[in-house]
This record gives C-alpha cells, structure tokens and sequence, in this order.
C-alpha cells in the first residue's frame, strides 16, 4: 500500500520505503524534542505536549505524501490533453502506438515532465515483452489519475 502510495508521489526508488518509515520515526521525536527544548511542555502539560507532538509527528509524513500525490496527479491530468493530441498526430502520421508513446514521451518531456516520465515507462515495459494492455493499465494505476 505505501509503496504504491510512493510511485504515485513520483518516487520509485527502493530506499524510499525506508525513507518514508525512517520519517515516521524520526519527525515525531524531532516534534518531540522541540517540544522540550521550547519549553511548551511547562506551558500545556507534558503529557498533552508529548502525546500531541508525537501524534503529530507521526501523521505529518502521511499528509506530506498525500500532498505530493494530489499534486502530481494536479500536474498529469493537466497535461494529458497535450500528451494525446501528439499521440494522436504521431499515429496519424503513420507511427505505431508504441513509437507514437516513445515519441511522445520525448518530445514533451520539458513541458509535461511527470507524464512523459510515466509514458517512458510504459514504453520500457512495452519492450520488455509486457502486453500493451497490461502496461497501460499499469500506466493507469501508477498514476492514479488516469483510472
């Protein structure tokens, strides 16, 4: 599930599991420190300041991502127009589908960067043998904005 919520925010590398795990650790005891260090505590209550500070903390990293994800998707779904018009010149102009997408993926990857990285990607998986549909599909559930 955090995984997939992670390549939808863009970041499919190994380590940004760990990352994100290592955030929900360390951001609620970093709250927690500056809890201290700030003298909230004697103001509040410590055990409301701690409590808050760590509730906090741990639920921070889940807002960031889903930010980031409604962002991305913000940023593909505004891009799709364009990215369909080239397809469809491309495969008028007698490429294949699969050339059409590589070609697209190309040409617009200064103005529509998050598509064209996902539309690099489908392309590979393409080539890798993967069935049209099912790269597609993947296309869809990667981004989630395209389902």
């Amino acid at each position: 599930m955090i995984k997939q919520r992670l390549v939808r925010a863009g970041y499919r590398n190994e380590s940004a599991v760990k990352v994100f795990y290592g955030a929900k650790v360390l951001v609620p005891l970093g709250l927690a420190l500056t809890v201290t260090v700030t003298g909230l505590v004697s103001l509040v209550g410590p055990l409301f300041a701690y409590v808050a500070a760590l509730g906090v903390g741990f639920l921070a990293p889940d807002f960031w991502l889903g930010r980031k994800i409604k962002k991305r998707q913000k940023h593909i779904t505004r891009g799709l127009p364009d990215v369909l018009d080239l397809l469809v010149i491309c495969v008028e102009a007698g490429l294949s589908l699969d050339q059409a997408t590589a070609r697209t993926a190309e040409e617009l990857y200064h103005a529509q960067p998050e598509l064209c990285d996902e539309l690099g990607v489908t392309v590979l998986e393409q080539r890798a043998g993967r069935p049209r549909t099912e790269a597609w599909r993947n296309l869809a559930e990667r981004t989630g904005s395209l389902a």
